[in-house]
């Protein structure tokens, strides 16, 4: 857990109450605004990052013990800058770095799904990585072909490389 002190004194000296109307943004490109401006200090980005949560309603929040306060989100809270594939068949993984400077593997704890057609990782704490679209594309190489459907191995698990829905929605169709 991060030093919170660093955070409510940032947040009490901008004249922020806990459940008022947001103040913090975080654009679909990933940068993050306070009171409009954006931040530019990777450090206290990153620090606000370990205190970001998401509810089950998709509301995001800085969460420090005893305060909460809203962040609108414009997508999700992180994109993808760089996709790694290590290894082959049951050994390979799909690594992604985020616009944090993180390392996450696509795993049966961090899923790729997809939303909408938008590919998504499923991180800890309700929190989304977007998949930016060069990415994706990459990804889509090491795609494979079963029962009619696209996929993905990753950390020795399979994951579908396409809308759950789509395929459901083309059947009740036919």
């Amino acid at each position: 857990m991060p030093d919170t002190s660093t955070v409510k004194e940032f947040l009490h000296k901008n004249g922020h109450a806990p459940d008022d109307a947001p103040r913090f943004k975080i654009l679909k490109d990933g940068r993050w605004l306070h009171d409009g401006g954006e931040i530019k200090r990777p450090a206290m980005v990153k620090l606000f990052s370990t205190i970001l949560k998401c509810d089950e309603n998709g509301q995001h929040w800085l969460e420090i013990p005893q305060e909460k306060h809203k962040v609108e989100v414009e997508d999700s809270a992180y994109i993808s800058r760089d996709i790694r594939i290590t290894g082959l068949g049951e050994a390979q993984d799909v690594v992604l770095t985020s616009n944090l400077d993180e390392n996450y593997i696509i795993s049966r704890d961090m899923p790729l799904v997809i939303d909408e057609a938008i590919p998504y990782v499923l991180l800890n704490k309700g929190l989304k990585l977007r998949i930016s679209r060069p990415h994706f594309y990459e990804l889509a190489k090491y795609a494979f072909k079963k029962e009619g459907r696209f996929y993905i191995q990753s950390n020795g698990d399979y994951f579908l490389l396409e809308d759950a829905h789509k395929g459901a929605d083309n059947d009740a169709q036919s």
